[in-house]
């Protein structure tokens, strides 16, 4: 009867994903600092202070690993500085022209840092500081981009409040990619979902451009979130199986 329990507990281990929280000295010691993918600038080195990810004025902090198809990617970001240009997030990266990420810049202090539109609906990055603010998730292929999110807002793009945090979470599973944006202790900004299958693998990464910001409670899954009946059904059957070898 313990090998049977004992295999009901092994398949559910199994069935779960792969969660790999990453603490601040984590991140520092074992993800590489380059160049941000907006402005493709790095002026200074990341460090942290009681936990929390401290970043320079410009650049990214990227995964030493490649994540290969779904995963769940979520962490904590605000800013303190009075600057209000862009902080946000990278997944699916192949390098500083070709990824997806998601950028966010205020534009109340010195105009911010936009990405601008193009021709055909086609973005550049070559027209920043101009174009699109606020909120965005874009798309980069051969440093052309598109958005799959514009936030004009209810009274036009929205602008970060500085000392408030905000949690992120993007999920891929198959070609769907689900990201929301949650103002912590005020509710939800964005909740949106799009089919893209563009970059089904590439790195992780957390940047600024030209903004000064603070990262916390960074976690990724790898693989699919099992439903719970699934797992449950797997591990009734390993002990099933176990308990018809017996006999």
């Amino acid at each position: 009867m313990h090998k049977i329990i004992l295999l009901l507990i092994m398949g559910v281990a199994i069935a779960t994903v792969n969660a790999v929280p990453f603490s601040a000295t984590q991140l520092l010691n074992e993800w590489t600092q380059e160049n941000n993918p907006h402005s493709d600038s790095n002026t200074g080195a990341w460090g942290q202070s009681n936990g929390t990810l401290i970043s320079p004025d410009s650049g990214l902090l990227l995964s030493d690993f490649v994540v290969n198809g779904d995963f769940t990617f979520s962490g904590r970001m605000r800013t303190t500085s009075a600057d209000d240009d862009i902080m946000g997030f990278t997944f699916g990266f192949q390098d500083s022209a070709n990824n997806y990420r998601f950028a966010w810049d205020s534009f109340d202090n010195n105009s911010g840092f936009g990405d601008g539109l193009g021709t055909n609906g086609v973005s550049n990055v070559s027209a920043i500081p101009g174009g699109v603010h606020g909120i965005r998730l874009l798309k980069e292929v051969a440093s052309n981009n598109t958005f799959h999110f514009q936030d004009p807002g209810p009274n036009g793009a929205r602008q970060y409040e500085r000392n408030v945090s905000y949690d992120f979470v993007v999920q891929r599973q198959g070609n769907n990619v689900s990201f929301t944006l949650d103002e912590v202790g005020g509710g939800n900004l964005v909740n949106i979902n799009f089919n893209d299958s563009t970059f089904l693998n590439g790195r992780l990464g957390l940047y600024t451009s030209s903004q000064p910001a603070l990262f916390e409670n960074i976690d990724i899954e790898i693989g699919s979130v099992p439903e719970p009946s699934s797992i449950l059904l797997f591990g009734l059957a390993a002990g099933f199986l176990a308990l018809r070898k017996r006999k």
